[in-house]
């Protein structure tokens, strides 16, 4: 799977709830992420990561705090409570003022400390999605309607397949169009009952690049060559 956001809880007892109940409703609205048990997290989790979202008020541990800080210092996002984020020395307030959030600067990074408890977990899905920022979607679906999407990649990050489920069942009444920051080298389309991929046009946008969906009933996968 191919996301940019870490969901770090132990996914147990009073967590157990919120933390799986997010990773569900991130999930709805194409948020892609790693989730990761607490007791198992390592710094090589971080890489290539924009954020970190920690579900619990229990503290985190020793090298979680020294990993997460240098993350900050390095220009990541930290989301948490505010009885573990007590642990972390943010700077400044940064950024304009949020209703659930105080935000801080540490290093190029920030620091979102909840001004409350986690009620909502749909409210923290999109939280976290906004705050993240949208501009770090690896991929994005315009007139998706009810189409959902769960990206992979290869190892060495040079492939990459998007699957997509239309539930509706019927072909969209519009253009569906599937965009990327990413430069794409080539790009095809698999679909049911057809024993070879169509290739598909490339369309650069300002900053972007797009190819434009073929209407399906139920499922399709798009392949893309990275740059």
């Amino acid at each position: 799977p191919y996301a940019r956001l870490v969901v770090l809880s132990d996914f147990t007892g009073p967590n157990e709830y919120t933390a799986t109940e997010t990773l569900l409703l991130a999930a709805r609205r194409n948020l892609a992420f790693h989730p990761c048990e607490t007791g198992k997290f390592e710094a090589s989790k971080l890489e290539g990561m924009r954020a970190v979202l920690y579900v619990d008020e229990a503290p985190l541990p020793p090298k979680a705090v020294a990993a997460l800080e240098q993350f900050m210092r390095g220009g990541g996002l930290v989301l948490a409570l505010k009885k573990p984020a007590a642990v972390f020395r943010p700077g400044k307030p940064a950024g304009d003022p949020h209703p659930r959030f105080d935000l801080y600067s540490v290093g190029k990074g920030r620091l979102a400390v909840s001004k409350g408890d986690y009620d909502d977990p749909y409210l923290l899905a999109q939280d976290t999605h906004l705050l993240m920022s949208r501009r770090h979607d690896a991929v994005r679906l315009f007139n998706a309607g009810s189409i959902q999407w769960f990206h992979t990649a290869s190892p060495d990050g040079k492939r990459w397949l998007v699957h997509l489920v239309n539930y509706s069942r019927w072909g969209s009444a519009n253009q569906v169009s599937l965009q990327t920051w990413q430069a794409l080298k080539g790009a095809w389309i698999h679909l049911p009952g057809k024993a070879e991929p169509e290739t598909m046009e490339i369309d650069r946008e300002t900053g972007h690049f797009e190819v434009h969906l073929p209407r399906f009933a139920v499922h399709a996968s798009v392949e893309l060559e990275v740059a």
